[in-house]
């Protein structure tokens, strides 16, 4: 692949961002509503970032790997350069230049020469020549987990026993053998894990293998209490699953967009290790949140 001449400016990666900053602006908007809104003040915050979120998905699948990944490394090049000019010496831990020119990203050099190390490390994992394998259980995962993480919110807004929703259960079956196949391929990538120093080696993999049970576990509870007949419990554990959803894509994305200048001079592995164990967690909180949320709105409207 050829690198990106040394003045090129990706308008993709600014549309993107400038999507994100719209985004936060619906959380905002969101947490001021108004209470009595009946949660409706959220809906242009979970549906933008659903969007967003194909967005970045679908372009893998297009463009291939190494090309969707070359986008994914200059969303973090605008944050990782801030305040720093690496023009001469030795960079620090986590990060590094591209190994051949600037083919790692898509911004000229000229904007933005260097990289989060683990973000490249990521890069080279997918070159041409690199184990299929992986490049399958990569496709795999990001189909899996967008089918799923689309039809989780489908199945909550439009729960079974409606007319209009017929389909309720056979979609919830595809859901969660999506998100099956999303948490064994994902758990098949990060099994080679601790072979990367720059993902932070073993203990990511640990922390891939706890995202995945945040992820996956309340899907397996809320199944069982469907089958029970236990219609409460299968909702509740439906929106921790949406959750632990949210946290597996942007509970990595987002943190690591975040800590990756403070981390530059860290051990290597430091900042990718922390999105990756918080993510999870992060997702069952903001999923029992919106649950909680929930369950006042129906009991304010009961009353």
């Amino acid at each position: 692949m050829q690198p990106a001449s040394p003045d090129t400016v990706p308008y993709g990666v600014i549309v993107t961002y400038s999507a994100l900053f719209v985004w936060i602006g619906t959380f905002i908007s969101g947490v001021c509503s108004r209470p009595g809104n009946g949660g409706k003040g959220y809906i242009p915050f979970i549906v933008l970032g659903l969007f967003i979120a194909l967005f970045l998905n679908v372009r893998y699948l297009f463009e291939g790997i190494p090309a969707g990944l070359r986008f994914f490394n200059g969303m973090y090049d605008v944050i990782v350069n801030l305040g720093e000019n690496y023009t001469k010496g030795e960079l620090p831990p986590n990060v590094v230049r591209c190994d051949n020119g600037q083919d790692c990203s898509v911004w000229g050099e000229n904007h933005f020469p260097i990289h989060s190390a683990w973000a490249v490390a990521m890069y080279r994992r997918f070159q041409p020549g690199s184990d299929p394998t992986r490049s399958i259980m990569f496709y795999i995962h990001i189909i899996s987990n967008s089918i799923a993480f689309f039809l989780v919110h489908y199945q909550i807004l439009y729960p079974g026993g409606l007319k209009k929703n017929k389909w309720h259960a056979l979609l919830g079956k595809i859901c969660f053998l999506c998100a099956t196949a999303g948490a064994l391929s994902a758990l098949w990538i990060s099994s080679e894990h601790d072979a990367v120093p720059e993902y932070g080696g073993f203990v990511a993999e640990v922390g891939f293998w706890l995202m995945c049970v945040c992820m996956w576990v309340p899907a397996a509870v809320g199944i069982l209490k469907m089958r029970n007949a236990d219609m409460a419990g299968h909702r509740a554990w439906m929106v921790r699953f949406a959750g632990g959803l949210w946290g597996t894509f942007w509970g990595t994305r987002i943190p690591a967009l975040v800590l990756d200048p403070f981390f530059r001079s860290y051990p290597i592995g430091t900042n990718f290790c922390i999105s990756v164990w918080i993510s999870g967690p992060m997702g069952l909180i903001g999923g029992e949140i919106a649950l909680n949320r929930m369950n006042k709105i129906m009991k304010s409207k009961e009353n």
